[in-house]
């Protein structure tokens, strides 16, 4: 038995959630310099800068990469920050069955794989999937762009 003080219990007491790894790509977005989008058979290449001012980045078409994008960056920005609400091992399939793919985003520096990110859906109907929104909603970015 050991005395310590209540704070230092209370961390303790709360590493289920405070101690979780918080990343979930093994790469920081700074490192990429090209993205590339997919959404069914659209495919979009976007160029991947520092900002001007320092802060994040600036996310352009391939086509005109003197031009930010700022939609695309928003929407990316969303997407690279969410969460996967199941992980699965090699092999693994969720209990719903195959999930769907609805959007692949491939990240690269300097032509060499950094890593990619995929959102799917369920094959069973969703009631709140961010997923397939998202989705959606990066299909009518590809084809507007």
């Amino acid at each position: 038995m050991f005395v310590v003080q209540r704070s230092i219990l209370t961390d303790f007491q709360a590493a289920a959630t405070s101690l979780v790894e918080r990343h979930l790509h093994g790469f920081r977005l700074e490192d990429a310099d090209r993205v590339s989008m997919t959404a069914g058979s659209a495919k979009k290449e976007f160029r991947v800068a520092r900002s001007a001012g320092g802060h994040g980045v600036e996310i352009a078409s391939t086509g005109a990469p003197d031009k930010p994008d700022p939609s695309a960056r928003t929407w990316h920005e969303r997407a690279f920050a969410l969460w996967p609400s199941e992980s699965l091992g090699k092999g693994e399939t969720p209990a719903e069955g195959e999930p769907q793919t609805r959007l692949r985003l491939d990240y690269f520096a300097r032509g060499r794989s950094l890593g990619w990110l995929i959102i799917a859906e369920s094959p069973t109907p969703p009631e709140q999937s961010v997923s397939s929104a998202n989705g959606h909603v990066q299909e009518d970015l590809l084809r507007a762009k």
